[in-house]
Formats: structure tokens, sequence, C-alpha cells
């Protein structure tokens, strides 16, 4: 694909993103999903994790009291609990026990960071050193660099990133609102469309993000 071509195509791939729907309610910050760390929680206790956003709930994990990188993702409609994934499901923590660690760029692909998706399996890995590495079963590793990054005008929550590599190109968008990845009850913060014109064939997928890995 020539670089007018790429430009082309990234054009109209902007486009058809700024008439796309904005994302659900739920990241009403515009930060999430983010990190977060236990604050406040007494060196021989722990912080429960809940099915439901209220202390009533039943208790479906514990969080020591220096735990970090808490993977958050929505926040209740009080604003009192955050929806937080863990392992292969999720649940509800009080947010008055979590501090936000330092906050990442919203302009900026998030890293590090995976994304991945099903049949087939796939990946892709954005270590933070303006590279990103992508991986379909039973295929080798394929490295790209990112070309560019821009938050389409008029949007919420959304950014389109051009990757460029030896072996073919490619467009994402980022996307912030909640995600399942299908296979568990773990919500997710981030979905993805990806898009790669590699110099064996085309490739499309759309899958989910984690700032801690699936």
């Amino acid at each position: 694909m020539s670089v007018c071509d790429r430009h082309i195509v990234f054009a109209a791939a902007v486009i058809a993103a700024m008439l796309a729907p904005a994302p659900r309610a739920g990241a009403e910050t515009g930060m999430l999903p983010q990190l977060y760390r236990v604050a406040g929680v007494a060196a021989d206790d722990v912080l429960n994790v809940r099915a439901n956003p209220n202390a009533g709930a039943e208790i479906v994990a514990t969080l020591p009291p220096d735990r970090r990188n808490l993977e958050v993702v929505e926040l209740s409609e009080d604003g009192e609990w955050v929806l937080v994934g863990l392992g292969e499901r999720g649940g509800w923590a009080s947010r008055a026990y979590l501090e936000a660690e330092p906050v990442r760029p919203t302009d900026r692909v998030p890293a590090p960071m995976r994304c991945f998706g099903t049949e087939p399996f796939w990946s892709l890995y954005f270590p933070g050193d303006g590279t990103a590495g992508y991986d379909r079963m039973p295929e080798p590793e394929r490295r790209f660099a990112i070309a560019g990054e821009i938050v389409p005008a008029g949007t919420l929550g959304e950014l389109a990133v051009t990757l460029d590599g030896t072996e073919g190109d490619g467009t994402l968008f980022l996307r912030r609102e909640t995600c399942s990845d299908g296979m568990s009850d773990r919500p997710f913060g981030l979905s993805i469309r990806l898009h790669l014109a590699l110099t064996d064939g085309p490739v499309a997928h759309a899958g989910c993000c984690s700032l801690t890995g699936p």
C-alpha cells in the first residue's frame, strides 16, 4: 500500500469512527479504564470485592492492603463503587479505599497494554516503546511502529492509531467502553477494532484491551 493510499484509508476510517455511536456512559470521568491501588486498609485487613455495588452484596474476592495495578473499568451511578477486573471475573470495590495510579494521557496509546480476541486467537501488545507486536496463532509475531495517533473530532473516548511495519501496515481504533471477551465474566474497559494490510492478505479483528493483560 502506498503512502497516499494509506492516508486515504486512514482518513476514511477516521470519518467512519466519527459517525459511530458514542461509548456508553459508564466511564463518565473520561479517564477509565485506569489503574488504581488499595489505600487506607489496615495491614491486617482486606478490601472486599462484591458482586454488586452495595455493602450487602456477596463477596466474590478480597484484595490485600498493598494491592497495586488494579484495573478499574466503570463507576457506579452514585460514584461510590468501582468495577474492577480480576482474573476471570469482575466485581465492585469501594472507591473510598482506592487511589489512582499516575494517570495516562488520553491522546496516546496506553502502555503497557494488551489487546486480544478469539476465532482465531490473536493479540496485540504495546510495551511502551512506540511499537506493537501482533500475534495470531500459529503464526510468528509481527512488529509494527506506531506511526500516528489521532483523537477524531466530535468523538468521546476514542483514539485512532496507524501502524507501519515491514510486513504491512494498519489502522486501529481504541474506544473507552465496557467490553467482554466472550470467554469469561471479566469486564474490560477498552474495545478495539483492528485492520491490518499484511503482505499475505488483509486481516480484521475486534476485541478487548487490558492495562494489566488478559
